[in-house]
């Protein structure tokens, strides 16, 4: 998962929630396998929906590893607008009795816990790619930079916030600590900011190029890729010469989910014998959170 931003509701396509998906993180004091934690929503009316289990896998209880964070996606019992969960509260309960002889209550830590809708996505697309069999190019000291060109037949609709660029090395690896930058050409030569490349070696950690707001796609002409791999960074170092097998620019995968609750502490809660459950507000989400990835 990469960037995060936001974006008005009328954009978000799920107008009836029937799935909830609860990011639940432990902190120091693990959840027992055997440990059940429910969920239940009240309505701002006053209306007590059905009370269901969070902590399932296959209709079993999983427990939560201390220090872990876990994802369960639970069908609601009635499905619900999501102007419906303005102003509702959620309660959070835990049932830690002992199932095992010699156990006794289960305390334990909650850390985090988020509470959204599943995520609509829109897939993202190749814009331009390369390699070779002995690679797509060596960047030395008398070559120093390499352009991607983006052909011209892209679609004029598709105006994206940013282009992501994946580089796989090739025999021979980059220097950590070469200055490697990546930087985006337009149609009419208008050149924008470089952003930094890092890695060594195999797949490199994926580039985020962002374009200027209301960029087309169509106007994206290459990509170059610049190297200074000087030596003298270390006193034994010569050059840095390093081998790009493989090269590929996209538009990011880009998914909305609409966020009711996210709560963190050192712990957040700590459930015991005697402090079973907890209540958290939700908000009505006048923005829906979008999130990019890109793998």
């Amino acid at each position: 998962m990469g960037a995060l931003m936001s974006v008005p509701v009328a954009g978000h396509a799920q107008n009836v929630i029937q799935e909830l998906e609860f990011t639940v993180k432990t902190g120091n004091d693990d959840l027992r396998s055997g440990g059940l934690l429910f969920g239940q929503i009240v309505l701002e009316n006053g209306s007590e929906q059905p009370r269901f289990r969070i902590n399932l896998r296959d209709a079993q209880p999983v427990g939560l590893p201390n220090g872990s964070e876990q994802v369960f996606k639970i069908r609601l019992p009635q499905a619900l607008a999501p102007a419906l969960l303005a102003k509702s509260k959620f309660i959070l309960t835990h049932d830690g009795e002992p199932r095992n002889f010699g156990e006794g209550y289960d305390n334990w830590d909650l850390q985090g816990f988020r509470i959204s809708s599943p995520p609509v996505c829109k897939a993202g697309e190749t814009v331009a790619e390369s390699s070779g069999t002995s690679g797509w190019a060596r960047l030395t000291g008398a070559e120093t930079d390499h352009i991607l060109t983006v052909p011209q037949s892209r679609p004029r609709a598709v105006f994206p916030k940013s282009l992501v660029l994946k580089i796989t090395t090739g025999t021979d690896d980059r220097r950590s600590n070469a200055d490697t930058k990546a930087f985006i050409t337009l149609r009419g030569g208008k050149r924008l900011a470089a952003v930094a490349v890092t890695g060594s070696t195999g797949p490199l950690p994926w580039v985020s190029l962002p374009l200027p707001k209301g960029t087309p796609l169509a106007s994206v002409a290459s990509v170059t890729i610049t190297h200074n791999g000087a030596g003298g960074r270390n006193i034994t170092e010569s050059y840095d010469n390093w081998d790009v097998a493989k090269v590929v620019l996209a538009v990011p995968t880009e998914c909305s989910r609409y966020v009711w609750s996210s709560v963190s502490g050192s712990p957040w809660k700590r459930f015991t014998g005697s402090d079973r459950s907890a209540t958290l507000s939700l908000r009505l989400p006048l923005e829906a959170v979008v999130e990019t990835s890109v793998e």
